[in-house]
C-alpha cells in the first residue's frame, strides 16, 4: 500500500513495496529508528497516467492493482431509505438500539441532524423518536457508554461548544453543556471528557452526575493549538489507551497513558509530530493483514 502515500515514516519494521504507479516526485523515508508505530503521512497525490485505468465509471482504488494499474471499482445505486437533501457536516456509525446493525447519524450544517435506524438493510429517520433532531452547526459525534449502563450515549461538540447527550433506554437527554467555546472534535474517556476547542484542549473529569472539573493541564492532556481530530489506541500494550491529537494551528500531540487519569507528551520520541499546522484527521489502521499492530494514519 506504500504507493499510495506521498510520504511514509516507518518506525517499526513492517514491509511495504513500492510500485511504478507511485507519483515520481514522492519521498519516501524509512529511518533507522526502532519504536512502537508506524506514522504514515498522506497528501494524496499520484501519478495520473502510471495509475488511472483507461476507462472506469466508477471509483479507483490505488491501494489495489489490476495488472499495471489501479484497480477500478463500478457502484450502482440501491434503494436502501438513506435519503438526506441538507449539507452536511460529518456523520457517526453505532449501533444505537442494540439489533446488531450499525445505525448512522447524519451532522447537517443548516437543518437538525438526523439518525437513520438499520432495519436489517433498511434505513428509516427516527431522528424524533430518539430526540437526536439536534439543530446547530456540530462538527463531529463520538458514541460512548458515558454511564456504564449499557446504553451509548453521544457527545457532540461544534459551533455551539461540547455537549453530553445521555440515552435512556433509546431516548436522549436535553444535553449536559460540558464547554461553551466552538469545537471540532470531542471524545469520552470513560467518564470523563476531552474536548479540542478552538483556544485548546480542555479535558473535564467527571467527579459527579452532571459535574465536571477541568484538568487539561494538571493530566498532561493540554494544548494550545486548534485540534480536528482525535484517535484512541493502546499503541504500547500495556492495557491504557493512548490519545493522538491531529492539530490545525501547531503540532500534532501524542500522549501516552501513563495511568490513574495522567499522560506523557511523547510525540516527538515517537516521531509522530506531524507536519506543523496542516493535520485534518488521524486514525488507526492495519495496513498489512500480518501486522501486529495497527500503524497510525494522518490526513493533512
Amino acid at each position: 500500500m506504500a504507493n499510495i502515500f506521498e510520504n511514509i515514516i516507518k518506525i517499526l519494521a513492517v514491509p511495504f513495496g513500492i510500485s511504478g504507479c507511485a507519483h515520481p516526485d514522492n519521498e519516501i523515508s524509512v529511518p533507522n529508528e526502532t519504536d512502537t508505530i508506524d506514522v504514515i503521512y498522506t497528501h494524496d497525490t499520484y501519478d495520473e497516467e502510471a495509475c488511472i485505468p483507461e476507462t472506469c465509471d466508477g471509483l479507483i482504488d490505488y491501494s489495489r492493482k489490476q495488472g499495471d494499474k489501479s484497480l477500478c471499482i463500478y457502484f450502482s445505486e440501491a434503494d436502501i431509505g438513506f435519503t438526506s437533501e441538507n449539507v452536511h457536516a460529518g456523520i457517526q456509525v453505532a449501533d444505537l438500539d442494540g439489533d446488531g446493525y450499525d445505525d448512522v447519524y447524519v451532522l447537517n450544517e443548516n437543518s437538525a441532524n438526523q439518525l437513520f435506524i438499520n432495519l436489517n438493510g433498511k434505513f428509516v429517520d427516527k431522528s424524533k423518536e430518539f430526540h437526536l433532531d439536534i439543530e446547530g452547526y456540530n462538527r463531529s459525534a463520538f458514541f460512548g457508554d458515558h454511564e456504564q449502563d449499557g446504553d451509548l450515549d453521544l457527545l457532540l461538540v461544534g459551533d455551539l461548544g461540547t455537549r453530553l447527550y445521555r440515552n435512556n433506554s433509546g431516548q436522549f437527554d436535553k444535553g449536559v453543556q460540558i464547554d461553551s467555546n466552538p469545537a471540532m472534535a470531542g471524545i469520552m474517556l470513560y467518564a470523563d471528557i476531552l474536548t479540542a476547542t478552538d483556544n485548546g484542549t480542555r479535558f473535564y473529569r467527571n467527579v459527579s452526575a452532571n459535574t465536571f472539573e477541568e484538568d487539561a493541564l494538571n493530566s498532561g492532556l493540554y494544548d494550545s493549538g486548534a485540534g480536528s481530530a482525535f484517535a484512541v489506541n493502546d499503541y504500547n500494550n500495556d492495557g491504557l489507551d493512548d490519545i493522538y491529537l491531529a492539530n490545525f494551528t501547531g503540532k500534532n500531540r501524542f500522549f501516552k497513558n501513563t495511568g490513574n487519569g495522567y499522560y506523557e507528551s511523547v510525540e516527538d520520541k515517537l516521531g509522530a509530530e506531524g507536519e506543523f499546522g496542516s493535520s485534518t484527521s488521524a486514525t488507526w489502521v492495519t495496513l498489512q493483514p500480518e501486522d501486529i499492530s495497527p500503524a497510525l494514519y494522518i490526513s493533512n
